[in-house]
């Protein structure tokens, strides 16, 4: 609860929505301001003109293309359900609440806002034109959003692939006897290697940009969310958190894969049959692996790495603040 014009008002949406949506347009406007170099990393991670075609990347690209649709229209409906619930059913608390408490909120809008003259009734176009652009906006903020994490899944998963594409040829290596064919075929996994790093590397600096608050923010907006359910139950704001924990759960999981594939590199190519042959591949061999045991990472801000821990901590965070927000309130 908090204190305006000596009057008690819970302020707990009016927060949420400032954070959540600080946090999306921030999102929107970092990649924006990257927007370039995120489409010359996308060319990169999409050419097989070096390798060849990844056998498991059509599987994955259209996985990633099937989930971020459905992402999108969760998204879509979820801001559409908001506005739905917050201007017929929202506003009718809001209308109490201004004639028992003499207060002045322009209710029957997706997000009340305070009006500092007194009013009667407004015109039916000034609520229609307040509704329509706040809809607008939370349409460019939300589903925008959503999308540009799955343009970070998408890319992850054209890696992934690419990286079971290498094991794969690793195993091809010596799978022959023909030596000059052996030096051949390590020759292109060895620089197949360092392109997947290469490109794993650009992409940990684009990612920590556009999504490296996230591993601090989410937390706050996420205890915010729950205080308002807890307050006064929303249809609203109950999407809200689904959607927003989902976005939360897909960034750490492609940090997880990114840094669990690059690092499984290794055991594939321990398991090939190097013992069997040349003793100058094997050396070859053991230089990948060496290297391999430095993973890449997703890097997060201010430190740390986006992964499964650092979701479990975001959780812990989260109900932290939610107990001290529930005891201070």
């Amino acid at each position: 609860m908090a204190l305006k014009d000596q009057i008690p008002i819970d302020l707990s949406e009016d927060i949420v929505g400032l954070t959540a949506s600080v946090n999306c347009l921030l999102i929107t406007l970092i990649f924006e301001t990257q927007v370039s170099r995120w489409s010359t990393l996308l060319i990169d991670v999409a050419n097989v003109s070096k390798f060849g075609v990844p056998p498991n990347m059509a599987t994955a690209v259209k996985k990633s293309s099937r989930n971020a649709l459905l992402f999108f229209a969760y998204a879509v409906f979820a801001v559409s359900t908001y506005s739905v619930v917050s201007v017929f059913v929202e506003s009718v608390r809001c209308d109490k609440l201004n004639k028992e408490k003499g207060l002045r909120e322009i209710c029957y809008t997706i997000t009340p806002f305070w009006w500092p003259y007194g009013f009667k009734e407004f015109n039916p176009l000034f609520y229609l034109l307040i509704n329509a652009h706040q809809y607008i906006t939370l349409m460019l903020w939300y589903p925008v959003a959503a999308m540009i994490i799955f343009i970070a899944v998408e890319a992850v998963a054209i890696i992934k692939a690419k990286i079971e594409h290498m094991q794969e040829l690793f195993e091809e290596t010596f799978a022959t006897e023909d030596f000059s064919l052996q030096r051949k075929r390590m020759g292109i996994c060895i620089r197949y290697h360092q392109e997947i790093i290469r490109l794993g590397t650009e992409m940990n600096v684009l990612f920590k940009k556009l999504f490296g608050q996230m591993s601090f923010l989410s937390a706050v907006v996420v205890s915010f969310i729950c205080n308002q359910i807890l307050r006064q139950y929303s249809i609203g704001a109950t999407l809200h958190l689904i959607g927003y924990w989902a976005g939360i759960c897909f960034i750490c999981h492609i940090g997880q894969n990114v840094s669990d594939d690059t690092y499984s590199v290794k055991d594939r190519a321990y398991s090939c049959k190097w013992y069997l042959n040349d003793p100058k591949l094997a050396k070859d061999l053991q230089l990948v692996i060496l290297r391999s045991q430095k993973p890449v990472y997703m890097e997060s801000i201010p430190f740390g790495n986006f992964s499964y821990s650092i979701l479990i901590t975001i959780i812990k965070t989260a109900y932290s603040y939610l107990t001290l927000i529930n005891n201070t309130g």
